[in-house]
């Protein structure tokens, strides 16, 4: 209940924080070296303060009586002290600076000089003894998200600093000490990580965990308390690879049954006269495959081979017991012929069957008692007491250091064979084939692996093949409860344990694109679908690598994908913007590999994938990148509804125009509408009924990301809007509103090789645009005057297009010009003031 009480408090100081500032000022960039937003930095301070502070409160009367006393003078709980002096304590940073800082000030409800109070102690020294243990709390806080820390061993290099060391001494006062554990990352312990968590750095034991990383985590220890063993570690991850699920065993149980009761009649027939029916026309004794087919029957290990031994007694008595009445030749000849490949002969020896072939079916005198003795063989094979794996605890052994005691035994026997998938040695009696990691994956022709291409005609090699015990519990996790493809959230340096446990989403409202600098961050990420809430398993977080793991599943309709395309891609990064900002800002990468982490573009974040368009790349700001593929995420809402049955036709024309256009300027990757798609633009009503209510997003958009796109969404609609004025008719085309444009834009590419000076070419084509327009409408001088120079502007920008691209692309750029012209003059026609 405690856990409850402190997690609903962090939610509302975050939440009203969140509502204290603007979008603009959350996305904007705090550091030089790492992608931290402002929302992200200051929030995580806060609540690093926060939870170091109660770590103070709780261990310690001294810690106690001295954070009561600021509290009673600035008329605070202790708890908002901290955080809110986390949150101000790079107040400077924001867009305004201090009027800014003071506008929030006001907005918390705070006192105007707590400005220059608290929050100064993060980049100070320490203003006297009372405020000690704030100080601290703010102090180390700020120390925890240094860009430049790269590990958790990092931190204790800074943590040495003649800038921190005294804060990091002065815990001692408190009875804490700072001490982090590193490990290596792994599908198994992410989901293990939240078990360890709870149950290793429990706040009942004396620790309290503080800020994950990409390879271990930061905590503070009560000195009185007990160093963490990696027995325990050990323990704990042994029960969560060899436990195993009631639904686990009962998908064992039916794999089995469907395959010896495929061919049902021809064991029933076997209970009347066995001889009849394994011998063929010619007196020879069938082959095997005709009586229990090799495409779906796998030898028992391969099928039970992730199961703890107990489970594997048990799924061999529910086969037992559910077939031994109808079909129980099948039965026999299961256990006989397919119980391993490791140990083809366990079974056969055990009941002294000497003959290789089917021939051995014609002795047997008593089939029911042949099945009592399966079942006995089976219980000696997997004896109950079955110990630790050593495979697991050399990983445990090498995998987890740093302030935590090894009380493991060595490994010393040599390896009995190495991981395919993942390069580790394996110690375990009896590995699974890869056939089995295969089949857990669905896998048919071409089988992940993450270190090698995709495998085709895998039978050949599959029997020789091993994989571990991890990498078959993975295999079975990446088939049910994590399956791939993925949204990776990584946070750097780090991310604050508590505040990764209370961030979470819901996207039942679907595709939302449309944000507003100006509106509160906390809008913003409601609007999203942002929830603020105490651990759930929508988002998995990997407690132990500073990052979250979202299933593609989780927020669309997708199946199970090792290997991304082109067309998963497409339909994923319209949600990835989304996510960035619901988590505060952070990069965010699409993958079918859960080992994968966005690529770090220094201070701005990035959105990307195992294949990145040029419209992806980063821009000058956060804000500018999110909003450049906020642009593509209303396309694709607009296309999903144009297309339908050929959305991935109309997502490949769009992607590979928009890429194109990017590699120009990104503005013109926004503008990109793909119009390879559909039917012409003029006669097309759906396109616009669909298309036109996203143009003033993508026009806001395309002059934000760009000084070209500003020139680009001004002079079109200052066109548009004489145009508006000019034609009089109720009934328009588009050759009405653009055809103007189209001669000019001909009289450009036709002097291209003709006219040489870049003025007088660009006044030619011009001058041809206004004399076309002339000729259609009457033109006062204020209109031939704006639409001049808005005309001067657009050739201006075709002259450097195709100067640094080729005169191809500048035409199929001045194609898409020309629709836009007549998509704005729609929308002001309707009355937009975009």
């Amino acid at each position: 209940m405690m856990s409850d009480r402190t997690d609903e408090k962090l939610i509302s100081l975050v939440r009203e924080s969140l509502d204290s500032i603007s979008l603009r000022q959350g996305v904007k960039e705090a550091k030089v070296k790492s992608p931290q937003s402002y929302a992200f930095h200051t929030l995580s301070v806060a609540t690093l303060s926060l939870d170091i502070c109660r770590a103070i409160y709780n261990s310690s009367d001294l810690g106690k009586s001295q954070l009561e006393k600021p509290s009673e003078n600035y008329n605070l709980p202790f708890e908002e002290l901290c955080f809110y002096g986390g949150f101000l304590h790079d107040w400077n940073k924001l867009e305004g600076n201090e009027e800014a800082a003071k506008d929030i000030i006001k907005k918390l409800g705070l006192p105007e000089e707590f400005l220059y109070g608290i929050p100064t102690m993060a980049e100070g020294h320490l203003p006297d003894n009372l405020h000690m243990p704030v100080w601290v709390s703010i102090k180390l806080a700020d120390m925890l998200l240094i860009s430049d820390i790269g590990s958790v061993k990092d931190v204790f290099y800074f943590a040495n600093s003649d800038a921190y060391k005294n804060a990091v001494e002065a815990l001692k006062n408190y009875n804490l000490e700072l001490n982090y554990i590193s490990s290596t990352f792994r599908l198994f312990t992410l989901i293990a990580s939240k078990d360890l968590l709870d149950k290793i750095f429990s706040k009942e034991a004396g620790y309290f965990p503080l800020m994950s990383y990409s390879d271990g985590l930061v905590f503070l220890r009560r000195k009185n308390s007990q160093q963490i063993l990696l027995s325990k570690v050990l323990d704990l991850l042994n029960k969560e690879i060899f436990s195993s699920s009631s639904q686990g065993i009962e998908d064992k149980v039916n794999d089995i049954k469907k395959c010896i009761t495929n061919k049902e009649d021809l064991f029933r027939q076997m209970n009347i006269d066995v001889k009849s029916v394994i011998y063929d026309e010619k007196g020879k004794v069938r082959q095997l495959n005709a009586f229990l087919p090799s495409k779906v029957c796998k030898p028992f290990e391969d099928v039970v081979g992730n199961l703890d031994n107990k489970s594997k007694i048990e799924v061999a008595k529910r086969i037992i017991e559910e077939l031994r009445g109808d079909v129980p030749f099948g039965v026999l000849v299961y256990f006989v012929n397919k119980f391993s490949k490791g140990d083809e002969d366990y079974i056969r020896r055990g009941l002294e069957i000497k003959e290789k072939s089917l021939s051995y079916l014609e002795n047997i005198t008593d089939v029911q008692e042949k099945i009592d003795k399966i079942l006995e063989l089976i219980e000696k094979k997997y004896p109950a007491t079955q110990g630790v794996d050593k495979t697991l605890l050399y990983y445990i052994k090498h995998s987890f250091s740093g302030n935590v005691l090894d009380d493991l035994p060595s490994v010393v026997e040599s390896p009995k064979d190495y991981c395919v998938v993942c390069g580790m040695p394996i110690y375990s009696d009896n590995p699974v084939r890869f056939v089995q990691y295969a089949s857990e994956l669905r896998g048919k022709a071409e089988i992940w692996i993450p270190r090698e291409k995709g495998l085709e005609e895998i039978d050949r090699v599959r029997d020789d093949w091993k994989v571990c015990p991890i990498c078959i519990y993975e295999a079975n996790l990446m088939r049910d409860r994590i399956t791939p493809p993925y949204f990776i959230v990584a946070f750097y340096p780090g991310i604050p344990i508590s505040l990764l446990n209370i961030i979470d989403f819901d996207f039942s409202q679907g595709i939302r694109y449309y944000v507003d600098e100006g509106e509160t961050y906390l809008n913003a990420f409601e609007k999203l679908g942002g929830k603020l809430m105490p651990y759930t398993k929508k988002a998995l977080p990997a407690y132990f690598s500073s990052k979250v793991i979202i299933k593609a599943s989780e927020v669309t309709n997708f199946n199970l994908s090792t290997r991304l395309s082109k067309s998963d891609i497409n339909k994923l990064m319209p949600y990835t913007p989304m996510l960035s900002i619901i988590f505060l800002t952070s990069p965010v990468l699409i993958s079918s590999d859960i080992h994968e982490i966005p690529i770090i573009h220094e201070r701005i974040v990035s959105i990307t994938s195992t294949y990145n368009y040029n419209f992806m790349k980063s821009l000058d700001s956060n804000l500018t990148t999110l909003y450049s593929i906020f642009a593509y995420s209303a396309k694709y809402d607009a296309m999903k509804k144009i297309c339908r049955s050929d959305l991935d036709n109309c997502l490949g024309y769009l992607t590979e125009e928009s890429d194109l256009y990017s590699s120009v300027d990104p503005a013109l990757g926004v503008l990109s509408i793909g119009m390879g798609v559909g039917t012409p633009i003029e006669n097309d009503e759906k396109f616009f009924s669909t298309f036109l209510p996203i143009s003033g997003f993508l026009l806001k958009v395309a002059g934000m990301v760009s000084k070209m796109g500003e020139s680009i969404k001004s002079s079109i609609f200052s066109i548009a809007y004489v145009l508006k004025d000019i034609i009089k008719s109720q009934k328009v085309s588009k050759y009405d509103v653009t055809g103007f444009l189209r001669d000019g834009i001909d009289m450009f590419f036709k002097t291209s090789s003709v006219v040489k000076d870049k003025e007088d070419r660009i006044g030619i084509s011009v001058n041809a645009s206004i004399s076309s327009l002339e000729n259609k409408y009457s033109l006062d001088d204020s209109h031939r005057a704006q639409a001049y120079s808005a005309l001067q502007n657009i050739f201006d920008t075709l002259y450097r297009i195709e100067e640094e691209a080729d005169r191809s692309l500048a035409i199929s750029i001045a194609n898409t010009l020309s629709n836009w012209l007549y998509i704005a003059y729609k929308l002001v026609s309707q009355g937009d003031k975009s």
